[in-house]
């Protein structure tokens, strides 16, 4: 996937999660479910299920 998106030499850069400070969703935040900070390669590998169709997450099942 990372070689597809042209990241693959990013693949272990450390990257943090945060919303937008100008966003206009009220109550914005970062899921449950991934980290805040990570790498982009754990971030596609273990957190977010790629090969499904988006379905809404369980908050209470997602907190580790």
């Amino acid at each position: 996937m990372l070689n597809l998106l042209g990241l693959s030499e990013m693949a272990e850069v450390a990257c943090s999660l945060e919303v937008l400070a100008d966003t206009q969703k009220c109550n914005a935040a970062v899921p449950n479910h991934l980290p805040v900070k990570s790498t982009l390669f754990s971030l596609l590998h273990t957190c977010c299920e790629i090969r499904h169709v988006p379905r809404k997450v369980n908050a209470a099942a997602a907190v580790v």
